[in-house]
């Protein structure tokens, strides 16, 4: 699977409603969503180039309204955008992970 650049930058546009914080980041992040986006089921991430370099998927705590994400699952430092499901919508968004000092 790849990541559309026309297509994730509409995305982009349209999910301002999640964020990462921090962002941009070098150890950790939480992606937070919406109350109410339901249970979280999956998440993908993909580089600037569009290629897939992280995807979990999992049955999430259902209260937990973020997902934390770490520099063991990411490989390097650049600009990333990522997708989640949950059970009621998707949403996506972008982040940025720099070089930890």
């Amino acid at each position: 699977m790849r990541w559309n650049a026309t297509i994730g930058n509409e995305l982009e546009k349209q999910a301002s409603s999640i964020s990462s914080q921090p962002n941009p980041w070098a150890r950790q992040t939480k992606i937070y969503l919406p109350k109410g986006a339901g249970a979280l089921k999956s998440i993908m991430v993909f580089d600037a180039s569009g290629r897939r370099v992280y995807h979990e998927y999992n049955q999430f705590d259902s209260k937990q309204n973020y997902i934390e994400l770490n520099r063991t699952k990411i490989p390097s430092s650049g600009v990333y955008y990522y997708k989640i499901y949950t059970q009621h919508d998707e949403y996506s968004g972008k982040m940025q992970v720099v070089e930890d000092k």
